[in-house]
């Protein structure tokens, strides 16, 4: 008899992991349209009229990311044709305004603070990844996955090119 609830909590628990991996943004899906301040306080559209948005859901995927980003100029980024969200909904408030706001105060580009985690359940991410939207009017046309320095700069070069 105790087989059954356990059969049930494991198929229970199946389905919630396919139906959370189903709810996650694809290609053709529209980008959802957010709010967002970046580190200075300012608004930023997204997904605006952006032409790549650029996700990192962890605080190892960002620094890294920081520096190999930083090598490229900020162009891009500060014409919107580039977005950066940073996801730091899950980074206490004290840590945040303490060490996270000035150290993101020091870059030469905007990067979009996600505060609230709810608004970004849907986008797809990747252990220590950045996710990569190609992104044609609003819609989502590519999604890849830079895990490393080298592949974010090989991935950067060809964007520009």
């Amino acid at each position: 008899m105790r087989v059954i609830p356990i059969t049930v909590a494991v198929l229970a628990g199946a389905f919630a992991l396919s139906a959370q991996a189903e709810n996650h943004l694809g290609v053709s899906d529209t980008f959802p349209v957010l709010s967002l301040n970046d580190q200075h306080d300012e608004p930023i559209a997204v997904p605006g009229d952006a032409q790549v948005i650029f996700f990192a859901e962890s605080k190892d995927a960002d620094d890294w990311f920081d520096q190999t980003i930083s090598e490229f100029d900020p162009a891009l980024l500060l014409e919107g044709k580039w977005l950066y969200l940073s996801d730091i909904s899950r980074m206490p408030s004290l840590v945040t305004r303490l060490f996270a706001l000035p150290s993101l105060r020091g870059r030469d580009y905007p990067v979009a603070l996600i505060r609230d985690g709810e608004k970004v359940e849907a986008l797809p991410a990747q252990d220590e990844c950045i996710t990569v939207f190609s992104m044609q009017q609003q819609t989502i046309s590519a999604i890849d996955f830079w895990c490393d320095p080298e592949q974010a700069e090989k991935g950067l070069q060809a964007l520009l090119d």
